[in-house]
């Protein structure tokens, strides 16, 4: 079971994860001030859910650090992570450069990009 890490601070800024389908941008994801992590996964109960049966039903947990910092952490996964088309590796943190690095999960489609504001 995934545990906040004592590093893990909360989003001073409001933050974007826009969501591409065949080049597009097909959403804007909100994620809130205040948010110390964002989850992936099948099940209703993440932040981001998918219709896609390579995700798992935990798949995948975005963890804010100091100064707007984000981590991605997958969860164990059957079928994956990726960041920029490389596989991540399981249950290690993976820093991710907001408006640049690209994140996919398992098999789907959909790609993901961060934007959260710089701290002062």
């Amino acid at each position: 079971m995934y545990s906040i890490p004592e590093w893990g601070q909360s989003i001073s800024k409001a933050g974007t994860l826009e969501v591409f389908k065949a080049g597009k941008i097909i959403e804007v994801i909100q994620i809130p001030a205040g948010s110390i992590s964002f989850s992936f996964g099948r099940l209703i109960e993440n932040d981001v859910t998918f219709d896609h049966e390579s995700v798992s039903r935990h798949h995948a947990i975005l963890q804010f650090g100091p100064r707007n910092s984000a981590y991605i952490f997958d969860l164990g996964s059957t079928h994956g992570s990726f960041m920029n088309k490389k596989q991540l590796p399981q249950c290690q943190f993976i820093k991710v450069t907001s408006g640049n690095d690209i994140l996919q999960f398992g098999g789907s489609s959909r790609l993901f990009v961060l934007n959260l504001a710089e701290e002062d």
